[in-house]
């Protein structure tokens, strides 16, 4: 399995179509730790509509900083093997295409074949 993180603090705006992204791969076993960094906007209500959903759990914390949100999200994820990813971003769909390839999750399938694209640009 593969833990995904996603830090967020102040970003429901960007929350649904990082949400998508994640959801839409064709890799179906990953589950999703949101560590919401002590928002104070809508970040909780657009995220409990994606967990009636989706594999996700979601640890809300006092705001510490990007860095205790990233560490937080490491420290629950279950995945043998974890990605940080940004509310900002997107992901694209080639989970799927990286284990087809080698059969195996490595390291290095993540830093090369992973596409991730900046959704407030």
């Amino acid at each position: 399995m593969v833990s995904i993180v996603l830090p967020t603090y102040n970003r429901a705006q960007f929350l649904p179509a990082a949400f998508a992204s994640i959801a839409n791969q064709t890799f179906t076993d990953w589950e999703l730790v949101i560590v919401d960094d002590g928002s104070t906007d809508n970040t909780a209500d657009v995220v409990r509509s994606f967990e009636a959903t989706q594999p996700v759990r979601c640890v809300r914390q006092e705001n510490r900083g990007a860095y205790a949100a990233r560490n937080r999200g490491l420290d629950e994820a279950t995945g043998r093997y974890s990605l940080v990813n940004t509310c900002n971003e997107w992901i694209g769909a080639g989970l799927r295409r990286v284990r087809a390839r080698t059969g195996v999750w490595t390291p290095f399938d993540f830093q090369v074949l992973m596409h991730v694209d900046r959704l407030d640009r």
